[in-house]
C-alpha cells in the first residue's frame, strides 16, 4: 500500500488536474473488476481469499503475513517460522497479562502501546518515496526484527498481538493508509499506528493530511473491515514492491499480476488497487492492459485529490502510453502488373 502522501495545490497542479480530468472521462463510471483467471484456481493466494471468505476466522493475522511472506522470504521454513510465531506468543501473552489490570478501553489501548512503542520500540519509517518502500516494512515478522515499518507493517504487527491477546482492534483504510480502530461493541476509538498508537478522530485526521471531503467518497474509507482487506493490502503491497523492481524481493511477473488482481477483486473500488494492477501489468509486459487499468486508478481518485503531484501522474500516464506498441500497419497494396 502506498504511503499517504501530502498534497499541494500549486496553479501547475490544478492545470494538471484539469487534463488528467479530461483524459480520464471515456473511463468514467463503475470500475470492472478483472475477470479471475484461469490460473488462479489453484494460487496458494487465492486459496487464502476463498478461505477466509467461506470463514473470516479461518486464519490469524500472523497466518495470513507469513502464508504471503513465504513467497518472497524463501529462509522462511517450518524452524524459522516456528520462531517467528513464538516471539509473538511471548509479546501476546505479556500483552495479555497488561490487560487484565486495564479498567478502561484507553487504558487497554495504553497498554498495547506501551508493548509495541517502548518495550519493543518500533517506529515508522519516515519520507519514503512510493519507489522506495521495500516489503521488511510491511511484513509483520521483518517490522518486528529490523524496528520499524510503514504504516501497513505496523499496523499488522499491531493487529497479530491484539487478535492474540483478545483486544478488539481492527483495520480502517483512508485514501492510501491504513490506521486502526478499537472496537468493542460500545467504545469505538481510532488509532494510528505511525504515531506510536495515538487517538484521534476522523476530523483530526482530515485536518493532519488536509483530506479534502471528496477523498472520503466511496471505496471502503473510514468504515471497520476485517481480515479479508487486510490480505487484500499484503497483495497490494507485494505487487507493488515487485512491479516497481527496486526491491530484491519480489514476485515474478504473472505472481504480482494475480496478487494485484486479488486485491483489486477484493476492494474494486480502491483507486489504489487498480494503480497497482497497472504497475504489475507494466512489470509483465502487458502494457496495453497496464494503461488501461493507469486510466481507471486515475478516474476514480477523488477530484481534489488530482491537486497532488499532477507531475507524477503524468510522468506515469506518458511512461505507459509510451510502452504500448504501435500498431502495425499493414503493408501497401502492391499494383497488379
Amino acid at each position: 500500500m502506498h504511503r499517504l502522501p501530502r498534497w499541494g495545490r500549486s496553479p501547475r497542479a490544478l492545470l494538471w488536474g484539469a487534463v488528467l480530468l479530461a483524459a480520464c472521462r471515456v473511463y468514467a463510471g463503475a470500475p470492472e473488476t478483472p475477470a479471475p483467471a484461469a490460473s488462479l484456481a489453484d494460487d496458494p493466494f487465492a486459496a487464502l481469499v476463498r478461505q477466509l471468505r467461506a470463514d473470516p476466522k479461518a486464519h490469524t493475522y500472523l497466518d495470513l503475513s507469513l502464508a504471503v511472506a513465504r513467497e518472497i522470504y524463501p529462509e522462511l521454513d517450518a524452524e524459522r517460522e516456528r520462531g517467528i510465531r513464538g516471539a509473538f506468543e511471548r509479546h501476546a501473552k505479556a500483552l495479555k497479562e497488561d490487560l487484565a489490570a486495564a479498567a478502561t478501553p484507553r487504558a487497554r489501548i495504553e497498554a498495547a502501546n506501551r508493548l509495541l512503542y517502548q518495550k519493543l520500540q518500533l517506529r515508522t519509517a519516515l519520507d519514503l518515496k512510493p519507489e522506495e518502500e521495500h516489503p521488511d516494512q510491511y511484513f509483520p515478522h521483518a517490522v518486528l526484527e529490523r524496528k520499524q515499518g510503514v504504516c501497513l507493517g505496523l499496523s499488522l504487527v499491531y493487529l497479530c498481538l491484539a487478535e492474540a491477546s483478545g483486544l478488539p482492534v481492527y483495520p480502517v483504510h483512508a485514501p492510501q493508509h491504513i490506521f486502526l480502530r478499537y472496537d468493542d461493541g460500545e467504545t469505538k476509538l481510532n488509532l494510528e499506528a505511525t504515531l506510536r498508537g495515538r487517538i484521534f478522530t476522523e476530523d483530526e485526521f482530515r485536518n493532519w493530511h488536509k483530506l479534502p471531503d471528496d477523498a472520503l467518497r466511496g471505496g471502503d474509507y473510514f468504515r471497520t473491515l476485517g481480515k479479508l482487506e487486510a490480505l487484500g493490502d499484503l497483495f497490494n503491497a507485494v505487487a507493488w514492491c515487485s512491479a516497481i523492481k527496486t526491491a530484491e524481493r519480489k514476485l515474478p511477473p504473472e505472481k504480482a499480476v494475480l496478487s494485484a488482481r486479488l486485491c483489486v477483486e477484493i476492494g474494486p473500488d480502491n483507486y489504489n488497487n487498480w494503480d497497482t494492477l497497472a504497475e504489475a501489468y507494466a512489470y509483465a509486459g502487458r502494457h496495453v492492459e497496464a494503461l488501461e487499468a493507469l486510466h481507471k486508478a486515475i478516474a476514480m481518485r477523488p477530484p481534489d485529490m488530482g491537486a497532488y503531484n499532477k507531475e507524477y501522474w503524468q510522468r506515469r500516464l506518458e511512461r505507459f502510453a509510451k510502452a504500448v506498441p504501435a500498431p502495425k500497419t499493414p503493408p501497401e497494396p502492391v499494383a497488379a502488373p
